[in-house]
């Protein structure tokens, strides 16, 4: 068949509520196709002369090489769903993949991996795989990733093999760069790391949401999933779906002064500002990643990110409340180098330039849709209102989230935090509402 990554299915992680409709109202020979194209959107691929196991991509973190990227060949007798079994096929896959993340920078072949193990003793177990059986390597963006193919293959022409399973490299590439949402919004990096090389906590992260199925409670429960993936409930005794809002802590974060900015700058000058902005998001990003957030969207001078509470093969990682605070911490710390840059071009508004954060904690639903992960809620609007009232190099929380954060800070940092008013678009003028905020009051956070 024709390798069309356009005409792919986005695969059952990022399936939206519309399309589990579809799946429920159709016959049943047509929902077996459905799910089927779903859990295997490249399973049809052909590529002469090799038959892919499994592919694995690495992406580099923290001068460490983790496994971000898993596909295998499903058989029916070993579905996705049995991971966990000690004994199943696709364990033992896993296992193999976080045998090879520590030889990304080798990039060694099944044969040196067998003599590896055999010298060392290693607990890694390659007796499943069998003299037919090798290993591919190709580096992708600028070698900062690399995905590796356990295939198999009769040919005894290694140039004809290679070319044809680099090929499959390539497609799972592409499929990974262009129709997940991982590359640009997903904390993989985070997940990455706090899975730690445990096959349990890889697994979850993995696996589980490719086996999700809203009308089945099991693939649900004690699992871990995608944020929008817990969004999505089956109205009962119906074929149709709700959004279901879930708990979720919002940031929201702005640049002050950014107009005044462009407004004073030079003309020979103005080339700056975009350049600025480019850095300045980039650095909220990454603080976002670095601590388990979801990005959301740009605001122009500012960013919208989501955190959310969740579990790894049913250890329960740091609350969304620190994780939220903690990435403001830095994103006001790391900007600060810009913003003083700047500063030499203005003649009003001096010291004026910097950036302010709202976090809230409350309900929102999530979407995945066109690669791109939403929030939608009270939350982010919370969140969005306290930002807007926030001073300079500050973070302004709700009372309630100033609670929340209470448990996890140190008594030296909550002392940091003084109470402040704000007034909420749609409460009564009479109404005194009060947040917490927490401002530097030096050059560090």
């Amino acid at each position: 068949m024709n390798n069309s990554i356009a005409e792919m299915s986005v695969g059952v992680e990022y399936l939206s509520k519309e399309d589990w409709e579809d799946i429920a109202k159709a016959s049943d020979e047509e929902r077996t196709t459905m799910l089927w194209e779903a859990e295997e959107p490249l399973g049809e691929c052909a590529y002469p002369g090799v038959e892919p196991i499994a592919v694995y991509g690495f992406s580099e973190i923290d001068d460490h090489w983790s496994p971000t990227y898993f596909w295998f060949q499903r058989a029916g007798s070993d579905p996705a769903s049995r991971w966990r079994e000690p004994s199943s096929r696709v364990r033992r896959l896993i296992e193999f993949g976080l045998h090879l993340s520590r030889y990304c920078d080798e990039q060694h072949t099944l044969e040196i991996l067998r003599s590896i193990v055999a010298d060392t003793n290693g607990g890694t177990d390659l007796s499943f795989l069998d003299d037919k059986c090798h290993v591919y390597w190709v580096g992708f963006s600028g070698q900062s990733t690399k995905f590796a193919a356990l295939y198999r293959s009769d040919i005894e022409d290694p140039n004809f093999s290679s070319e044809s399973i680099g090929n499959c490299l390539i497609d799972h590439f592409d499929f990974f760069r262009l129709r997940s949402p991982v590359w640009e919004c997903v904390p993989i990096a985070y997940l990455a790391r706090e899975s730690d090389g445990d096959v349990d906590k890889l697994g979850s992260v993995l696996l589980d949401p490719k086996c999700f199925d809203p009308r089945k409670p099991a693939t649900r429960e004690g699992r871990f999933l995608w944020p929008w993936q817990r969004s999505i409930g089956q109205i009962e005794d119906s074929s149709k779906f709700e959004f279901q809002p879930i708990g979720t802590t919002s940031l929201v974060f702005d640049i002050r002064k950014s107009t005044m900015v462009l407004e004073q700058l030079p003309d020979s000058e103005r080339g700056r500002f975009p350049e600025f902005l480019r850095r300045v998001m980039h650095k909220a990003k990454a603080g976002v990643f670095r601590h388990g957030g979801f990005f959301d969207k740009e605001t122009g001078d500012g960013i919208v990110a989501h955190f959310s509470d969740f579990s790894m093969d049913g250890e329960r990682v740091t609350s969304s409340s620190l994780r939220a605070f903690s990435a403001a911490r830095d994103i006001l710390t790391d900007i600060r180098e810009f913003c003083d840059e700047v500063q030499d071009y203005l003649h009003l508004g001096v010291g004026g330039l910097g950036g302010s954060i709202g976090i809230h904690s409350s309900e929102a639903v999530w979407t995945c849709e066109n690669g791109l992960v939403s929030a939608l809620g009270d939350s982010v609007i919370m969140a969005a209102r306290l930002c807007g009232e926030a001073d300079n190099y500050a973070i302004f929380v709700s009372n309630s989230e100033f609670h929340r954060l209470t448990k996890d800070l140190s008594a030296a940092e909550i002392q940091r935090f003084a109470k402040q008013p704000y007034s909420g678009k749609e409460w009564n003028s009479g109404a005194e509402l009060y947040g917490m905020q927490f401002s530097s009051g030096c050059n560090s956070l």
